[in-house]
């Protein structure tokens, strides 16, 4: 089951680079572990924040961001970071997603 992990964090970079090329102004970064010196890189973070969520939150949000994590149990686990809104209905709005392996100072940075 853990090879299945391995492969879809391996296709991020590629997810990355087509959600650049159909959405240009969307924050998306993929950080690879630093610390592994093999030819095969290991995921270390994942960051989005759609164009589109942020020009909401700007332009239709109350001036309150909300976060939240949640742990990620399986064999690989980490940390789900959320950052969210509400509208003038009350309506959650996301701004940002982070898949991180810890929650500290700097994934949330």
């Amino acid at each position: 089951m853990k090879i299945y992990h391995v492969e879809a964090y391996a296709k991020l970079k590629k997810y990355k680079n087509v959600i650049r090329s159909m959405n240009p102004e969307t924050d998306v970064n993929v950080a690879m572990n630093p610390q592994v010196t093999s030819d095969n890189l290991t995921f270390l973070r994942f960051y989005l924040s759609f164009n589109a969520c942020k020009s909401g939150f700007l332009n239709g949000c109350r001036p309150q961001i909300g976060v939240d994590r949640c742990h990620l149990s399986r064999q690989l686990g980490g940390v789900l970071l959320a950052a969210t809104a509400l509208d003038g209905d009350n309506n959650i709005v996301p701004i940002a997603i982070c898949i991180c392996e810890f929650e500290t100072s700097a994934s949330w940075t």
